[in-house]
């Protein structure tokens, strides 16, 4: 991906020259998701990206990341299995290092992410913040 796509895809093309501490928490998150993207890794392990944003800061987010899994398979870790949902086909839970229960998917009716459109994802995430 081209440096300035990705700064334009992100809306961090006002922040182009701000160093990542002098950034707000949402354009440092989204900068350091901008340097994962320039080297189109095979894996990507994003911790915590998603935790305590706005919904739509979320979403923003989470649809960068969806796109990313067309080449590469991405391992979200966080603190919230709802904004987790939003970019994993499955979530799982552990407490003390061990599994609770089998994978869930982030819909009330169980089914796959793939399933629904943006506007889904939107009240998902809506519904819980």
């Amino acid at each position: 991906m081209l440096v300035a796509a990705i700064l334009d895809r992100l809306a961090l093309t006002p922040w182009a020259d701000v160093t990542f501490g002098a950034a707000p928490e949402l354009i440092a998150r989204k900068a350091r998701l901008a340097v994962a993207c320039v080297h189109e890794p095979k894996l990507l392990l994003i911790d915590s990206l998603l935790d305590h944003l706005q919904p739509l800061d979320r979403t923003v987010l989470a649809d960068v990341i969806r796109d990313l899994e067309r080449d590469t398979v991405v391992i979200a870790l966080g603190a919230d299995a709802d904004s987790l949902g939003l970019i994993c086909d499955e979530v799982l839970t552990l407490s003390g290092g061990i599994l609770l229960g089998p994978p869930r998917s982030a819909f009330p009716d169980g089914s796959p992410v793939d399933g629904h459109s943006a506007a889904d994802l939107v009240e998902v995430a809506e519904s819980h913040y």
